[in-house]
């Protein structure tokens, strides 16, 4: 049994209702102090006649102060500053009191008791009097800007009205948080100090002093020659696994947050991260570092709501984290994403922050973290965020030491193996029990050392071996003054020792200390060190907590942020055991690769280790959780996430709006979502409401429709129509002026103004309903030099456009990011060539302003076609496009952001004319003198369709490589996939067309005519 000291009592129904404590036990930065025991220890030092230990609020939290009336026989200032030395000796870190105050009396009540409300009433009148003894009248106007703002730092955190520029913050209560605020506060200021320097140089003046120009030098923050090439040791570990998907090889953090979030305020402070961390924004391949994106470039805030039932949130979160995950794009730059979840049923937003393992590791996320923070409340304000730049981390990577016989630029992954199942066990200690631990072995490297030997003794002792090879994970940055330029740079620094464990004797202190001097014995090497790699591996991250900052309220939400490895990338040995404290609790998770290792050996090492650290915290030792997903890529893991994060999200029917539901893509989009269970309000161009049922053939099987016109104020929908439409979750906004070459104005007026004109009305009517925006892929235009990728991250690369079309699909792309960066939930599906459908070859009423229809006819007219061995064509299927859009849209985890929704299936020009041959049209392939003589010959009895031919032929080739790859994988698991092209295919398209008379009829040799 373990006495908690709560009072409670039992209502009739046998629930507890908490009534009080015991005792005065108190929470110190998650930890349980009893301030009778700390006053035991100040009144055992010679020279205190008595004391009182007090729990003082701060802005920053909960802080001890202690109270002493002298007994006369020490100096005032030897006495206080022996009794901080004894108390140091004596106590946790946690359980000193700071400050401590001199009184000459304490303050009692008519019974002769102390009265602690007047004693706390004294200890903040001097505390006040000591600040003030160099600050009469606050921070001293003749003080630098630097010492001002350091005062009024310490001020507000210790809860001070002002703080003189000579006040020693010691004397005032300053603990290691503040110091550890203060250096952050001043290295974002783009200035250099040490955590010892907050306590050699004390006063805001000296402080001041003491700092020297940080990574804001520009030596420091430049790249280093070679930064084009230069790859972190890390990263070229990883790009040469045979991991399934690179892409999906991450980290991510789930903060719950007490105060609501703003979106354009978290918009801004997320750029604001990536202006000041070059390498979230750098792309990255096998081949090296590329040159930084612009922040403002990159879609990396997104925003959706939840759903109301508590059951269905947790799943959401999960499936929505995962696809984000998914949707990291290296190659494009986009390595941070930062989504918003609203609507939670406990009343808190959810906030994940999921970023690519090539961009960071343990550390990187304090930095990350504390910088999004100082930059929200910035935002907030309506200030800049105003941090300073860092050190570079590619040029770290190219001054790292290399590995013998690493190689720069690693060859990508080959094919990964059959994978083993990823599996995952939680385990964790109270906050109690981690006190206790903590207090005997601290946070840093000896509570390292004794978890390390409970995991190894844990191993051995299940295998029944005598030795164990463990590969321990180390932050891998020089904490010497010549690293510490990269202290606060985000970056993988991360590497490694490889370490053999034997079975040992002994207690767990002794056999701590030998595993703390094996591991400091050890060499760091890179993690692309040749060799074979331990089956067994080992991280403790040490203690993590969300930025403190009470305005916030962020803290660790109990929800996991999605898979951040893909199945194929995970796990990468046997076994892998990471501890960390989190909020004041140890967390433990094992995740290993089953069935290559058993369950019940999995269970059993846990177990094991779980046995071994509860008897050290004087614990009974708690039962480990299986979790429903991998927990690999949790650096701030909570505990197990709950089993919502793995059931399948029960879908509720979608209500959605539908415009441009008479064109070509529309009638079957609108088919396709009614069989993805969709309710779909159609709104089409009409003389009334009945008038435009009836051109959709509204009133059956789900459908409705409303005249309206996306160009009109108000989409021109009458009161009624208005009514109809209102409480649509979504918005599928299909209508578009799709001819290549038509009046400009036009174009904008459709295409892009209407775009404004749609969110503006979603904002007023049906606020909160998503947009899913139907682009193209022309909007990648053509750029000049090397080919450039365009992926679905991408939308500036630097293009130029053909036609106004492009343009004016380009300007609507730019006006949906800009108002999903205000907190918005929306989609944009980018397609190429939509196709003749996949089974019957029916194209569009309007083939003839197609340009490959346009072409083909030009090839078939002329009896000639020129060789181009190195062009393509991409047909992607009417009817499969439709049913990716729809599998999206319906979705409820689908994730905020563009998709290619393009076959991935490619037909070479020469073929496609072979396969015009084999259908009967005698189309002989030529060069281009003699495709231009075939031509002229046909321009006199065809001349339109002949120079659109000529034109189209002659078309500069776009110098961009379209990846889709992405969004294909998300439509595979939604069981949506493209058919590759076939000859028969080809004819059954050639013939449609042929039949509605765009292209002539085949002759066959018996003098009849082709159907």
């Amino acid at each position: 049994m373990y006495r908690t000291g709560d009072v409670c009592r039992r209502r009739p129904d046998g629930d507890l209702v908490f009534v009080g404590r015991t005792d005065r036990e108190v929470k110190v930065r998650g930890y349980r102090v009893d301030p009778v025991g700390v006053e035991r220890v100040i009144e055992g030092f010679p020279g205190v006649g008595r004391s009182a230990v007090l729990a003082r609020e701060t802005p920053a939290g909960t802080a001890l102060v202690a109270a002493v009336r002298p007994d006369g026989a020490r100096e005032e200032a030897e006495l206080l500053d022996a009794l901080r030395a004894h108390l140091r000796e004596r106590l946790p870190g946690y359980a000193v009191p700071q400050p401590v105050v001199a009184l000459d009396a304490f303050p009692t009540g008519p019974n002769g008791k102390l009265d602690r409300a007047r004693l706390a009433e004294a200890v903040d009148a001097a505390l006040e009097e000591r600040a003030r003894r160099t600050a009469p009248d606050g921070p001293d106007p003749e003080a630098g800007p630097l010492v001002r703002a350091i005062a009024e730092l310490w001020a507000g955190a210790l809860g001070l009205s002002s703080v003189g520029p000579g006040a020693d913050v010691l004397e005032l209560g300053g603990d290691s948080l503040l110091a550890m605020r203060t250096v952050a506060f001043l290295r974002r200021a783009g200035l250099r100090v040490a955590f010892e320097d907050f306590y050699r140089h004390p006063t805001p003046e000296l402080l001041a002093s003491a700092a020297r120009p940080g990574a804001g030098d520009p030596a420091e923050r430049a790249p280093h020659r070679e930064h084009a090439r230069a790859l972190a040791p890390a990263q070229r570990w990883l790009l040469r696994q045979p991991v399934a998907d690179t892409r999906h090889w991450n980290q991510s953090v789930l903060l719950r947050c007490a105060a609501p979030v703003d979106a354009p305020a978290l918009t801004a402070a997320v750029r604001a991260v990536l202006e000041r961390h070059p390498a979230l924004r750098t792309p990255v391949g096998p081949g090296g570092p590329g040159r930084p994106r612009p922040a403002k470039d990159l879609p990396a805030v997104s925003f959706s709501r939840l759903p109301g039932e508590p059951g269905r949130a947790a799943g959401v979160v999960g499936g929505v984290c995962t696809e984000l995950h998914r949707g990291l794009d290296p190659a494009s730059g986009l390595l941070l994403r930062a989504h918003l979840f609203t609507g939670h049923p406990d009343g808190g937003d959810r906030l994940a922050v999921i970023a690519h393992h090539l961009a960071v590791d343990g550390l990187s996320w304090r930095i990350l973290l504390d910088d999004l923070a100082h930059a929200y409340r910035a935002a907030l304000s309506g200030k800049e965020a105003a941090l300073p730049p860092t050190a570079d981390f590619y040029r770290w990577a190219a001054l790292a030491p290399r590995a013998p016989g690493a190689a720069d630029h690693p060859p990508p992954g080959g094919a990964a193996p059959d994978p083993a199942r990823p599996t995952a066990l939680v385990w964790s200690l109270d906050a109690a029990a981690t006190d206790r631990l903590v207090d005997r072995h601290g946070h840093g490297q000896d509570l390292e050392a004794f978890l390390l030997a409970a995991f190894a003794d844990a191993v051995l002792d299940r295998g029944g071996r005598t030795r164990l090879e463990v590969e321990v994970e180390t932050h891998g940055r020089d904490t010497s003054d010549a690293g510490h330029a990269y202290m606060d740079t985000v970056g993988w620094f991360t590497a490694a020792k490889r370490v053999g464990l034997d079975r040992a004797d002994g207690g767990p202190a002794r056999r701590a200390r030998a595993v703390r001097r094996l591991l400091r014995e050890a060499p760091e090497l890179p993690m692309d060190s040749p060799g074979p790699r331990p089956e067994a591996g080992f991280n403790f991250l040490g203690a993590f907590r969300p930025p403190g900052d009470p305005s916030l309220g962020w803290t660790v939400a109990p929800e996991q942020a999605g898979n951040a490895r893909c199945a194929g990338g995970d796990p990468l040995q046997l076994l892998r055991l990471t501890a960390r404290v989190v909020e004041g609790r140890l967390v433990a998770d094992l995740v290993y690769a089953w069935p290559d290792l058993s369950h019940e050996d999995a269970a059993g090492v846990l177990s094991g280790f779980g046995r071994r650290v509860a008897a050290e915290a004087r614990a009974q030792p708690p039962a480990h959780t299986r979790s429903p997903v991998s927990t690999s890529g949790q650096p701030m893991l909570h505990g197990a996430p709950r089993d919502g994060a793995a059931v399948r999200v029960l879908r509720e029917p979608a209500r959605v709006l539908l415009t441009g539901a008479t064109g070509y893509l529309g009638t079957h989009l609108l088919g396709a979502l009614l069989e993805r269970g969709a309710e779909v309000t159609c709104l089409v161009r009409a003389d009334g409401d009945a008038d435009a049922a009836r051109r959709v053939g509204a009133g059956t099987g789900g459908v409705e429709a409303v005249a309206g016109d996306v160009t009109r104020e108000g989409l021109g929908l009458s009161g009624e129509g208005l009514r109809r439409v209102r409480g649509v979750h979504a918005v599928v906004h299909a209508a578009a002026d799709v001819r290549l070459v038509a009046p400009p104005d036009e174009l904008e007026r459709v295409n892009a103004a209407a775009v404004r004109t749609l969110v503006s009305w979603i904002d007023a009517e049906v606020p909160g309903a998503r947009l899913h925006h139907l682009s193209t892929l022309a909007v990648c235009g053509g750029v000049e030099g090397p080919a450039r990728r365009f992926g679905e991250a991408d939308l500036h690369i630097g293009q130029s456009f053909r036609t106004p079309y492009e343009r004016t699909k380009f300007a609507a792309e730019e006006i949906v990011r800009s108002w999903a960066a205000s907190g918005r939930q929306c989609y944009v599906h980018r397609s190429g060539h939509i196709a003749a459908h996949s089974r019957t070859g029916a194209f569009q009423s309007n083939v003839s302003d197609n340009r490959v229809y346009q072409l083909v006819r030009g090839y078939v007219l002329a009896g000639a076609a020129p060789r181009r061995p190195s062009t393509s064509f991409v047909f992607s299927h009417v009817d499969t496009v439709a049913a990716g859009i729809a599998a999206i849209a319906t979705h409820p985890c689908a994730a905020p952001g563009a998709y290619h929704v393009e076959s991935p299936h490619q037909v070479p020009h020469d073929e496609l004319v072979a396969w015009l041959a084999r259908h009967g049209y005698p189309v002989a392939l030529t060069g281009d003198e003699a495709f231009a003589a075939a031509l002229a010959r046909a321009e006199p009895d065809h001349p339109t369709e002949i120079r659109l031919a000529s034109a189209w032929s002659q078309l500069e080739e776009r110098n961009v490589v379209v990846d889709s790859s992405r969004t294909v994988s998300v439509l595979d698991r939604a069981g949506v996939r493209f058919a590759a092209p076939t000859p028969r295919w080809w004819s059954a398209a050639l013939g449609w067309a042929a039949r509605t008379g765009f292209l002539p009829p085949v002759a066959v040799h018996d003098g009849a005519t082709a159907r």
